[in-house]
């Protein structure tokens, strides 16, 4: 049975490629929310600008229809007391002309004759001034409520029809007179509505806004591009104001004079008793979102797949440059070998042949010692290359964990009584069976009790326990009592040719001998780290997986 063993580069390429990916991912959702939150304010903000330009359009026409009957109000107070309806005729026809929303102009007694119309068959009908509603009561000019009618006489033949078939409309704007005999007049201009909804049309143009115009009490005046019953109450007008409470204009997202949820401007006109609404349909501003979140949906999954060929172009070259590594560091280990194995034959021989001379013999001593340091440092460059290697396979069987410790214990057994340490084993009675690469794990308890010597006393004692975290997974410790790891380094010492502060001398060897042990260690899956005694010394810790884990 065989797994991979993966290169700390790949791990790392893999952790870059998933923190960049989620970075892009983010960002795209970020923008695609920032971009949400730009389509409501956008559209919020031309729905103000819609309702403030057709308020404006009202009071103005209005204004400006106060302003000819305050004109014609003026003639009937300068007219002698036989009021001549022919005076008033042709500047009643003149306003009509420069005002072209008005539809006809009439004087009325207080008893509903009309004296003066600017339609001449009219003169000299009877209508009902109760029918208007409201009159005024001093000079300021009313806005009546609006009328089923097109013209005054329509009031006096048939009388009001019914709302359910009104065609024709009218909007009254009244103001009260008084002749030079005190007698009290009303100068009624018919305003044509369709001219506020003609207005909304040009001002609003293709766009999904409607608008509609109604009275303080939510009757229907215009409305574009949906017609709405005129004369009728808003449905939802209730729910209108209590959104707008206390102030007199206002922009919210909720219900609207449309079906759904609306984006809605609402302004009141201080002027006159009229209410301009503005609105958007939500699900038109969820469209528009959707279009701009596919295009950022097909740019981020571009960016990811854009990503993904790097990674894996990279992940190729990591392999391509872990292969060229490998053979290099074999080859040159090759060539260094064979020197050194003449070296090592030719020292051991000087040593036999020059043991009664001492200064000859110690300086071959020298040469061995120093050769095998060397053969070592290339036996341990060979191993972390083979571990580094992107597919190095590794062969696994099962064993007792136990018996790996006693194997270990019993190689280093002369290292350790020459140096007079002793090796305490505290080890479960029962079997903990491990399944893993036999020879890698004996070699990263070997390495880690002969890193343990090293810093040990004489006399002193190393401890090495089994233990089990979970049912699943492995805890094996070895614990010294020497001089401790400075607490700056012990993220460190694992890395390759890094070595303790405490053994710069030279005593601490190549540096490679942890590296090697994390690397063996994280190819299974498992995690290896160090830590200080308080009591004096350091102790490893390694963690394990019982069952392998593919790689």
């Amino acid at each position: 049975m065989t797994f991979a063993t993966k290169t700390t580069l790949t791990r790392q390429g893999i952790w870059f490629v998933m923190a960049l990916s989620l970075i892009v991912g983010l960002a795209v959702g970020w923008i695609v929310w920032y971009e949400k939150n730009e389509i409501i304010r956008h559209d919020k903000n031309r729905a103000e600008l819609y309702a403030r330009l057709l308020d404006d359009h009202v009071v103005r026409t209005l204004d400006s229809a106060a302003l000819g009957l305050t004109d014609l109000s003026e003639l009937v107070r300068a007219a002698p007391a036989a009021l001549s309806p022919a005076k008033l005729h042709a500047p009643a026809m003149q306003l009509m002309g420069s005002l072209t929303f008005i539809r006809s102009l009439a004087l009325i007694d207080a008893s509903g004759l009309i004296v003066m119309s600017s339609r001449e068959s009219e003169q000299g009908q009877q209508i009902s001034m109760t029918q208007f509603g409201v009159l005024p009561i001093n000079e300021a000019p009313v806005l009546s409520r609006l009328l089923p009618v097109r013209y005054l006489g329509d009031m006096a033949s048939a009388g009001i029809p019914p709302a359910a078939v009104l065609r024709v409309t009218a909007l009254p704007l009244i103001r009260r007179t008084q002749s030079v005999d005190g007698l009290n007049f009303y100068i009624v201009a018919l305003l044509n509505p369709d001219f506020f909804a003609n207005f909304q049309a040009v001002a609003l143009g293709n766009s999904d806004f409607s608008a509609v115009l109604t009275s303080y009490a939510g009757d229907v005046l215009a409305s574009y591009p949906k017609v709405l019953p005129l004369g009728v109450r808003l449905a939802s007008h209730r729910e209108i104001i209590d959104q707008l409470k206390p102030r007199a204009q206002g922009t919210y997202i909720g219900i609207g004079a449309g079906d759904g949820e609306q984006i809605v401007s609402v302004r009141t006109s201080r002027a006159w008793p009229l209410v301009t609404l503005v609105e958007r349909p939500m699900s038109a501003v969820w469209n528009d979102w959707f279009r701009l979140l596919f295009w950022f949906v097909l740019f981020g999954s571009m960016a990811l797949a854009v990503i993904g060929v790097m990674a894996r172009i990279a992940w190729l070259s990591a392999q391509e440059a872990a292969r060229t590594k490998a053979e290099f560091i074999a080859n040159v280990s090759h060539e260094l070998r064979t020197p050194l194995q003449s070296i090592l034959g030719f020292s051991e021989l000087g040593l036999m042949r020059t043991q009664e001379q001492v200064r000859v013999s110690g300086m071959f001593q020298d040469i061995h010692d120093s050769g095998q340091r060397m053969l070592a440092l290339v036996n341990d460059l060979l191993d972390i290359s083979k571990i580094d290697s992107a597919f190095s396979e590794a062969s696994l069987s099962e064993i007792d964990a136990r018996q790996l410790v006693q194997d270990v214990a019993r190689e280093l057994d002369p290292l350790l009584c020459a140096h007079l340490v002793t090796l305490e084993q505290r080890l479960p009675t029962h079997p903990v069976n491990l399944q893993a690469d036999t020879a890698r794990i004996h070699q990263v308890l070997r390495n880690i009790i002969a890193n343990a010597l090293k810093f040990s006393v004489s006399g002193g004692k190393i401890i090495i326990g089994i233990e089990l975290l979970t049912p699943d997974r492995l805890h094996c410790y070895v614990q010294d009592a020497g001089c401790g790891i400075p607490s700056d380094e012990l993220e460190n010492i694992f890395e390759p040719f890094v070595q303790s502060s405490l053994t710069k001398d030279g005593s601490g060897g190549t540096g490679l001998g942890l590296a090697i042990c994390q690397r063996i260690i994280l190819a299974h899956a498992g995690h290896i780290y160090a830590e200080n005694i308080s009591t004096g010394g350091a102790i490893f810790h390694i963690e394990l997986p019982l069952r392998a884990q593919a790689g």
